[in-house]
């Protein structure tokens, strides 16, 4: 299971927003996959990041956020930055991270699912796919200015 940011602190015991930054819900429990706690501040963390996964695979990504995922116990990393810093865990099946982008590296990709990923199509490609499907797709022509 991998969790990317929102879906990492999910993963956690629970989600505390003390100051409503996010909701007027203070606290959410959370899958309880993790032994982490998560608190949401006023202050968002936004970086762009390089560094390798504790088996050495470089990647690259970035991190937008406003929680602070603090753990129970000692974890081992998903990743560390190239300033030592770390982020993230990865334990048991689980991966949780602050760093998006961080799965469109194909080697990241072979050594987290143990397959090589095919070659991607360019974005235009893929939204051209998208187009293409949601035209053959869509029930109300009128939202596709067909009248």
């Amino acid at each position: 299971m991998i969790g990317v940011c929102g879906g990492y602190q999910m993963l956690g015991r629970s989600i505390h927003d003390p100051l409503g930054v996010e909701s007027d819900v203070r606290s959410a429990p959370g899958l309880d996959l993790l032994p982490c706690r998560t608190v949401l501040a006023p202050d968002k963390t936004t970086a762009l990041r390089y560094g390798a996964t504790a088996r050495g695979t470089r990647l690259s990504g970035y991190e937008i956020h406003m929680g602070r995922t603090t753990s129970e116990q000692q974890l081992p990393p998903f990743v560390r930055f190239e300033n030592g810093d770390t982020d993230g865990v990865r334990t048991n099946g689980i991966i949780g991270t602050y760093l998006h982008g961080a799965f469109e590296h194909p080697a990241v990709c072979a050594e987290i699912f143990g397959v090589e990923p095919t070659r991607e199509p360019a974005k235009t490609e893929q939204y051209t796919r998208l187009a293409d499907w949601f035209a053959r797709h869509v029930r109300n022509q009128s939202l596709l200015g067909v009248v």
